[in-house]
This record gives C-alpha cells, structure tokens and sequence, in this order.
C-alpha cells in the first residue's frame, strides 16, 4: 500500500480512532496530525442541523479535502464514501444534450467545475435538480439535509458562480454547499459572504519533520537529516508530494519529476538572456501544458526558481515578481494560458537581458577607470 493511502487520516470519534483493522503503528499516525483546531471545530458544527454553506481555501496538499472527507463523515456516517457515478443528461447551448457522470453517494454529490462554458449549464441542470429533491428519511443519520460538494470552485466561470449563488438561497432548507478552492480570489464575493469560510494554512517545518520522523521510524527508513530537510524544502510543505518523495526514496528512486526539471531547464534559458532562448521555452511550455498543470502554478514555480540565483540582482528579482503578479493577474481573467504565459516569458527575458548589460557596461566602464 503507498503511503499516501496508509497514512490517510480515518474517522474520529470521541478523538479516538474506531473500527480500524491495522497494526498500531499505523492507527497512531492514521489520527489527524494536521489542522486539528479546524477538525474541533467542524465536529461542533457537524451535530447541529443548521449547518451553514463551508469554503475550505488554502495551498495545495494543506488538507482541504482530508478535513472535507472528515466533515462528511461527521454529519452523516462511513457509507457516505460509498459512492457511485451516475449518468446525467446536461442541455448545453444550441439544444445540445451531452452525457455527463457525476459521482454521488445516499448524502451527497460531487461537482467537478470543467473551467469553461458548460460549468453554467451544469449548475442548471444537475445541481439545480438535486437541491430541489427532499431528503430520504430512511437512513440512520435522520438528516434533514443533502450536500452538494464542489471541488476548485474558483474554476467554474462568473457565470456558473451567479447561477450557482441563487440556487443556494434557494434550496438552503434542502441543501447544504461544501465547496473548496486553493484561492478565494477566483470566487464572486456574493458567494463568499454565504458561506462560512475556514483558511486551511501549510504546516509548518517543525510540524512536517516531525510527521516524517515518526514515519521513518515506523517504515524503518534510513534517512539523513540532510534529504529530510531537502525533501521538504522541494515540496513546500504539501502533505502529499512529502508523502511520495519519501516513499520514492524508500525504494530508491530519485524523487525529482520530470515537470521540476521541466521549470529548471525553463529557467536556465532564460538566465542566458538572449532572444533565441524564446522558442525553446515556448516549446517546453507547450510540453507542460498538455499535462494539465495550472498556468498561475507554471508562472509561480518558474519565479520562485529565479529568486533562488545569485546570478540576478535584487532590483530584476523586484521587476521579474512584479511583472509574474501582472501576468498572473490577467491569466485569471483570461481563458487561454499560453497568451498570457508568452508576455511573462518575454518580459522576463527582456528584463534579465537588460541586466545582463548593464552588468557588463559597468564591468566595462571600470576596467576603462583601472587602465
């Protein structure tokens, strides 16, 4: 079994972990290490029927879905994870009816934003004519409510977020929202000010070494402190690419992937600051692209790998962050990625370029006064 579905943290009650047919050594790490001031608190929330709509914002591998999985399973019981996919049919624009599987349990059902047009079309058509079914009162759980649970909110377009905020005041008696999104930035304000809203931050340093600790431990792992510390420096505190690297290190695999590499050799032409380098970039970008990693993370991750070197001064490092937020800003508001990912890229050229000479104008210049 990997790791990051050995360690996944399991239903709580009372704060003690139940039913749990493993070893101890797992049951100690399967209770909730992370955010448990949140999971306090949501257990309160979780027995009362007045349950507000919730938005979990926070970075990637924070937990979100983990304290969402958890909710869920305070509010009404396990078999809420038995879920199945069913067919819905979705009138799209011109009369077109398309066929889409959306995953569903006795108490809930799980909206994926398509980040296009058609999410408004979904909002109308499924989720519309699940909030308005009453819930079944043959169930253990007695609840007087279903759940809708939408996943990266902050990808379904204005649009589908209007369409979506009138459906909640419409059937709050009969629906309860759970939405979830690493940025509320994306996220209309009206939505936003009907949901209570939980910021899930990173773990801290300390917090991860110490959860990678007590899995060496367990696993019998040996590790220096030195791949520890580079392990999670490379992962940014996210729970589940810590998971993987040390898991691909058990097993002697370099835990490096091929889109790290990717971002580094992106770099490393632009550091040469020259023109040329530009269709060389523009081809890798393509290659990342199609694997479906977000634009906003390309930009971020390539700005980030800049400001480690030494080989640019602070005031480019100053005009090459500046200049990401304003691409970045503008792809949020775009659609297509590449448009907006091809202005950041030929800034930033332009701006290490210019420093370049700078650099060896001064150079020269005092050579000239040396001589």
């Amino acid at each position: 079994m990997f790791f990051i579905d050995k360690y996944v943290p399991v239903k709580m009650e009372d704060h003690k972990i139940t039913d749990v047919k493993t070893d101890d050594n797992v049951l100690r790490l399967n209770r909730v290490f992370f955010n448990q001031d949140i999971l306090k608190k949501l257990e309160k929330i979780s027995k009362d029927d007045s349950i507000p709509h919730i938005v979990f914002y926070g970075p990637e591998g924070s937990g979100k879905k983990t304290l969402i999985k958890l909710f869920l399973e305070m509010i009404y019981d396990s078999s809420v994870n038995k879920i199945v996919e069913t067919k819905y049919n979705v009138s799209g624009s011109g009369n077109s009816v398309t066929e889409v599987g959306i995953k569903q349990s006795n108490f809930h059902i799980v909206i994926e934003p398509n980040n296009n047009n058609f999410d408004r079309y979904l909002i109308q058509d499924v989720v519309k004519e699940y909030a308005k079914r009453m819930p079944l009162n043959i169930f253990a759980t007695k609840k007087v409510f279903k759940t809708v649970l939408i996943n990266n909110v902050d990808k379904l377009s204005y649009y589908a977020q209007t369409s979506l905020r009138r459906t909640m005041e419409k059937y709050s008696g009969t629906c309860r929202f759970i939405m979830w999104c690493r940025s509320l930035s994306k996220v209309i304000d009206p939505l936003i000010s009907r949901c209570l809203s939980f910021r899930i931050a990173s773990q801290t340093d300390s917090e991860v070494l110490e959860y990678i600790l007590k899995i060496c431990y367990k696993e019998k792992i040996n590790i220096s402190f030195e791949k520890i510390q580079k392990i999670i420096e490379t992962s940014d505190c996210n729970i589940k690419k810590i998971l993987w690297r040390l898991e691909l290190y058990k097993n002697g695999f370099d835990y490096e992937t091929s889109y790290e590499e990717t971002i580094k050799l992106i770099c490393r032409y632009l550091l040469i600051g020259k023109v040329e380098a530009f269709l060389s970039i523009r081809d890798l970008l393509y290659r990342v692209m199609i694997t479906n990693i977000d634009g906003t993370n390309i930009i971020r991750n390539i700005v980030e790998e800049l400001i480690k070197t030494d080989t640019i001064d602070d005031v480019s490092k100053f005009k090459i962050i500046r200049n990401s937020a304003i691409q970045e800003h503008n792809l949020i508001q775009g659609r297509r990625e590449i448009i907006h990912l091809e202005p950041f890229i030929q800034s930033t050229l332009k701006i290490i370029y210019h420093a370049k000479k700078l650099k060896r104008a001064e150079k020269k210049k005092k050579d000239k006064s040396l001589n």
